[in-house]
């Protein structure tokens, strides 16, 4: 079984290819903070605790409950490391253990901060400069968890689906 992540900093294009992808027939596991951001009214680009531990924890359920052959993830449960070291919140080591016994496919596939197609809206809340700045605690949470991480050309999504299609 093949649970192969899309992840990178805001706007940089992840569930874009994602729904490309599901639209190709692949089983696809969607992005869930947006909901929960409209959920509690969020207006906030710094998120705190009980947040990143409802997210983490319905990833860590998506992760449990998919049993396809193939599947794709728009972010998984590591992605919120990145996002709470950036808005310096405590980790918890519940996270680190879960994250240790529940290993998603060696290839992670990282989309770059791409400036060309960064926008802002109702959920997307963070500014450029931050959104740069959780691309790369992103990209080196995954590293320090042993992922290996493969970076997305800028290119059309249909070339970048492509793309991932080719490495796997």
């Amino acid at each position: 079984m093949k649970k192969i992540i899309v992840t990178g900093g805001p706007s940089s294009g992840k569930t874009t290819l994602i729904n490309n992808l599901d639209a190709k027939g692949y089983c696809c596991h969607h992005e869930i903070s947006r909901a929960i951001i409209s959920k509690h009214n969020i207006t906030s680009a710094r998120k705190d605790f009980d947040f990143e531990q409802e997210v983490f924890n319905l990833r860590l359920k998506q992760f449990l409950s998919s049993s396809e052959k193939l599947q794709f993830f728009d972010r998984s449960i590591i992605d919120g490391l990145a996002y709470m070291n950036v808005n310096h919140v405590k980790i918890p080591e519940y996270f680190i253990k879960q994250i240790t016994n529940n290993r998603y496919h060696c290839d992670v596939f990282f989309t770059p901060f791409w400036e060309a197609i960064y926008t802002r809206d109702d959920q997307r809340l963070e500014s450029m400069e931050k959104a740069q700045k959780i691309s790369n605690a992103i990209k080196n949470i995954y590293d320090s968890f042993n992922y290996n991480i493969i970076e997305l050309p800028k290119v059309s999504v249909d070339d970048r689906t492509d793309f991932i299609l080719s490495k796997i």
